[in-house]
């Protein structure tokens, strides 16, 4: 989520100076008080523009594209078992799951050893019982992983999570033998 922000964030700056820059250089050519007002009233509105457009595209990548869901998803996870809430409450409030969602697995456990750590994501898909999930990994400093598997349904307007399995360090065994994660964000 951070670097769809960072590219966001480019992408609006990539637009905005030149709209901007060029326009000021010609500034001078307008010797009338009236019309230079005008013309910065038309530079300013151009930069809301700039501003609206790449909001609007940011908030449809953040709950559209499936591995960034995946990550908010384990993020709100993490934060649900830190603070004591029921497992999935910020799942909902954020609005990447419905009510029928169901959480596999023991969510009670040592949440509080993965502060600090590594969000990682696939680049490609976990198949367990001939389903196809989302493998979501949290790894702390000490190497210790926590797999969060996920079954997101692809949908317009919003990608949604429909069920989530937790398996803790001890109950990963080989299922991520032949999966090549990258690294998202930091907890």
């Amino acid at each position: 989520m951070v670097a769809a922000r960072n590219v966001y964030l480019l992408i609006f700056f990539l637009l905005v100076f030149p709209s901007v820059f060029y326009p000021l250089r010609k500034r001078r050519q307008y010797t009338d008080k009236k019309k230079r007002t005008s013309f910065l009233a038309l530079i300013g509105a151009l930069i809301l523009f700039w501003a609206v457009a790449c909001a609007l595209l940011y908030t449809y990548t953040i709950n559209r594209q499936v591995l960034i869901v995946a990550e908010r998803g384990a993020i709100a996870l993490y934060d649900d078992g830190r603070s004591g809430n029921e497992p999935g409450q910020s799942l909902l409030e954020e609005g990447i799951a419905d009510n029928a969602l169901s959480i596999e697995g023991t969510p009670d456990g040592g949440w509080a050893s993965f502060k600090g750590a590594k969000v990682l994501i696939p680049e490609k898909m976990l198949t367990l019982n001939e389903e196809k999930w989302y493998p979501v990994v949290l790894q702390n400093q000490d190497g210790q992983r926590l797999l969060l598997a996920m079954d997101i349904v692809e949908g317009v307007p919003k990608s949604i999570i429909r069920r989530v399995r937790i398996f803790w360090p001890d109950e990963i065994g080989d299922r991520l033998d032949r999966i090549t994660f990258f690294t998202a964000d930091t907890l």
